[in-house]
């Protein structure tokens, strides 16, 4: 398969999608885009915001703010409904386990935790002076339906997780053994119903999935093919159904899968 089948067979089922996609697909050595469509589009993030969440944490790590051992309070009323991890009597967690639940099981009360231990604002900052993303803001909590209702949502862009990754991997912010750090937390996501929902062969890869209701899927990060690396961005918005959604994400990455194994041919 070239590079113009490839094109040509995602942008048929993007075409066709109950869903509005968006996507970008990116070696990180190239200048140019393997695969891009709508890669600027502004939308909502889900929880694939959680990666600039876990990139402010450890530059707050990285001033000597706090730890990854230090210990954060648990009261009854922070744990979420939804949370798997808190669903026993937990008084306290600290930053490292917080951050490996954020980030391989989306954990939602882990999330907000670390949200209020780091600052809203802080985050923000950090998007805006440090990774130069022009469209990702953190404006509310997990689940926070009544922020939504007043108007107020976290939004990002495939261009912008482009932007987040490639200075993760070339290591331009935090120090070399953080964005290590970083990067094994995403290696270990544990959400394999979206991108990698066909992949049967074993894949080294960092990212993170992210979904709301039945409208809105994501799944964003790093391919590591052989020397290669790419990012991948696929976000679905605006769909019917969830697993719709996750079904066409996996058909479009299986697509670039299929593509890189035949390019070794």
């Amino acid at each position: 398969m070239k590079s113009e089948e490839l094109r040509k067979q995602t942008d048929t089922l993007a075409n066709a999608a109950h869903a509005r996609v968006s996507f970008l697909v990116q070696e990180l050595s190239q200048a140019e885009p393997l695969l891009a469509r709508d890669a600027q589009r502004k939308l909502v993030s889900a929880s694939t915001i959680k990666i600039q969440i876990l990139l402010t944490v450890l530059q707050q790590i990285q001033s000597g703010r706090f730890s990854l051992q230090t210990a954060v309070p648990i009261s009854s009323a922070a744990i979420l409904p939804d949370s798997t991890a808190f669903d026993r009597p937990v008084r306290e967690a600290t930053v490292a386990e917080l951050l490996f639940w954020m980030i391989a099981i989306s954990d939602n009360t882990a999330t907000n935790l670390l949200i209020r231990l780091a600052g809203m604002d802080a985050v923000n900052a950090y998007c805006r002076e440090v990774l130069h993303l022009t469209d990702t803001v953190l404006e509310r909590e997990m689940l926070d339906w009544r922020a939504v209702q007043q108007g107020r949502n976290n939004y990002t862009t495939p261009r912008d997780m482009l932007c987040t990754f490639r200075l993760l991997t070339q290591q331009r912010i935090l120090t070399p053994q953080l964005c290590n750090y970083a990067l094994s937390l995403l290696a270990r996501q544990q959400d394999k119903t979206v991108a990698f929902r066909y992949i049967w062969e074993p894949l080294q890869t960092a990212h993170k999935t992210g979904g709301l209701d039945v409208e809105l899927d994501h799944d964003t990060g790093l391919l590591f093919w052989k020397n290669r690396t790419f990012f991948f961005g696929f976000f679905t918005t605006d769909g019917t159904s969830n697993r719709e959604n996750q079904q066409l994400i996996g058909r479009l990455f299986r697509l670039l899968v299929d593509y890189l194994k035949e390019e070794e041919k």
